[in-house]
């Protein structure tokens, strides 16, 4: 089977699901492609608080937002911050459902660019779209060191991306290797589900755990907007630079 689109967004989470409603929004033929949410849906633990506040709604054109799905249920922003991830998720899907968005659930194996972009699902369908949004999230840059792979036995260590339930942790004690967000939410997840001890490692300062300040964002896009190759013209050192 092979179909063709205007413009291909590869990946169903938040920011997936919010260029597909801007691009109905702007009459752009497009299709997306991923399970909606399935990260958040299963590669993060039960109990998690959001940084973010209603603001990190999904929607550019500020109608179906969060403060929206909580009027509707007689709600405030204070009946529901810090936000719960399960809250988020519900809210995911009424916007899905306001904005009529149904995501192919497949994923792309591979993707080529000659006159037009190819995309290649798993079961060997393919995908021909004209221009192509790449919206994966961050599950496939995880990443444990070598060094410490080989310091550690098999099977006695996982990446947090992989480690979300607590069921079995009763009694047991874990070292945590980061000293960022995560790091702390998961020792608080697992002192919560009885592990006898956690103990955390770290080199950086440790989190202030303030509501996320997202001001630089705005100004970020606009440049782009006016500007898009802007990061692809900087020196290698000024490239490096920015992504630490």
């Amino acid at each position: 089977m092979s179909s063709e689109t205007d413009l291909l967004i590869i990946g169903a989470g938040p920011f997936g699901l919010a260029i597909a409603a801007e691009a109905a929004h702007a009459g752009i033929e497009h299709l997306i492609v991923g399970k909606p949410m399935e990260f958040w849906r299963k590669n993060m633990p039960k109990g998690m608080y959001l940084r973010s506040a209603c603001d990190w709604h999904l929607d550019a054109q500020n109608i179906h937002t969060i403060e929206r799905f909580l009027k509707e249920q007689g709600k405030s922003s204070r009946d529901v911050e810090p936000l719960l991830l399960d809250f988020y998720l519900s809210y995911v899907e009424w916007f899905q459902e306001q904005k009529n968005l149904q995501p192919l659930s497949v994923y792309i194996r591979e993707l080529n660019h000659k006159d037009n972009f190819t995309a290649t699902t798993i079961e060997g369908e393919t995908i021909s779209a004209r221009r192509v949004a790449l919206a994966p999230g961050f599950k496939h840059f995880t990443n444990i060191p070598d060094e410490l792979k080989n310091r550690l036995p098999a099977g006695r260590f996982t990446h947090t991306c992989e480690f979300t339930d607590f069921s079995h942790t009763a009694g047991k004690r874990y070292l945590i290797i980061g000293g960022r967000q995560s790091a702390f939410e998961w020792a608080a997840l697992l002192i919560e589900a009885g592990v006898s001890a956690v103990h955390l490692s770290h080199r950086h300062d440790s989190p202030v755990f303030a509501e996320s300040d997202w001001s630089w964002v705005g100004p970020l896009v606009d440049g782009m907007v006016q500007n898009p190759t802007w990061f692809r013209n900087l020196s290698q050192e000024e490239k490096e630079e920015v992504s630490h």
